[in-house]
């Protein structure tokens, strides 16, 4: 398949390039010059023109934009270039968009006191900017889904992201994912066949398997097939400390 991803610069479109690479033709753009091997555009995502430009031919669009904290730059990028995605899938005929964000809120007045939520838990996004801005590019993208339904829509939320190897000096809130695992769940969306699908938008969280966790992955694990192999067991189980402890014996002196 041929795949466009937008923001490609970032962190959580590395894990997605790292997954797909190999396997599907790429398309990478970001608002600068990236150094790739891929085929790349420079697209800033607020000008519909350039979002659809990268769009044509594609078979899948992938938007990983993001921006957290200018009081309006967040809003034209999350918000409005979520819509932008959403418009060019449509002009250009691509069956299936793959949204990222929000996050799951877990704060104190949210859902830091439960465990196992769900995909269908009512949405309590907190009230800063980026969660807001985000929440309602989210909202953007449901409403072209029921409107138009010749679009597929893979969704992932996800609350916090891990990259490299865990010691057991570490610490790993119990919502984070492994971005390997991140990677995983981008290749999965994009190649799951539509009529795998219960609809045509379908949120799934996207988190580490942990023994007890406030985020539940049943969803992804069910339809998608998504198994994250790299679960902090180090800080956890007993017996993945003992093989780290054996591998790396203390220094003598």
């Amino acid at each position: 398949m041929k795949i466009a991803i937008y923001g490609a610069g970032g962190p959580v479109a590395a894990s997605a390039i790292a997954a797909l690479e190999g396997r599907h033709e790429l398309r990478l753009t970001d608002l600068k010059p990236l150094e790739t091997s891929h085929a790349s555009l420079q697209v800033d995502v607020t000008d519909p023109d350039q979002v659809r430009v990268a769009a044509e031919g594609m078979d899948v669009l992938i938007n990983c934009t993001v921006l957290r904290d200018h009081p309006v730059i967040a809003f034209d990028v999350n918000t409005r270039g979520a819509y932008n995605v959403m418009q060019a899938a449509l002009a250009c005929g691509i069956p299936r968009v793959i949204h990222t964000g929000p996050g799951i809120h877990l704060g104190p007045r949210s859902y830091g006191r439960d465990f196992d939520v769900t995909e269908a838990a009512p949405p309590r996004v907190g009230a800063n900017l980026y969660a807001v801005s985000k929440f309602l590019g989210w909202e953007i993208v449901r409403t072209f889904c029921r409107r138009h339904p010749e679009v597929s829509v893979v969704a992932f939320f996800y609350s916090g992201f891990h990259t490299g190897d865990i010691t057991p000096q570490g610490w790993i809130p119990d919502w984070n994912v492994d971005s390997r695992d991140a990677g995983q769940a981008f290749r999965l969306g994009a190649e799951i066949a539509r009529d795998k699908l219960p609809s045509n938008c379908e949120l799934f969280n996207i988190n580490a398997d942990l023994p007890v966790s406030r985020i539940s992955i049943e969803k992804a694990r069910r339809i998608l097939g998504y198994e994250p192999q790299h679960n902090f067991e180090v800080l956890w189980s007993r017996k993945a400390r003992a093989a780290w402890d054996a591998e790396h014996p203390p220094a003598e002196g």
